[in-house]
């Protein structure tokens, strides 16, 4: 599937934001939030982003998170 280069330009800027800051809520960052929700494209974009760094992105409650994967010791915790 090919995709326009500003849709893939919107899922990193979503993606690092969320690598950042582990949530994207309305109100800090309105413009990337609405791509997320609005676009399917941007929205598979950055699930595949997450998928390739053994995480997931979900939204609940209007707030979308970064959730790393139970063995990602990278972006998510250690036992160690």
């Amino acid at each position: 599937m090919a995709y326009q280069i500003e849709i893939i330009k919107q899922s990193q800027k979503i993606f690092y934001y969320l690598l950042e800051h582990h949530e994207l809520r309305e109100e800090k960052a309105p413009e990337l939030h609405k791509a997320y929700i609005e676009q399917d494209e941007v929205q598979t974009l950055v699930k595949s982003q997450a998928d390739a760094a053994d995480s997931h992105v979900e939204a609940y409650g209007g707030v979308i998170y970064l959730i790393p994967g139970q063995e990602n010791n990278f972006l998510g915790y250690s036992k160690d």
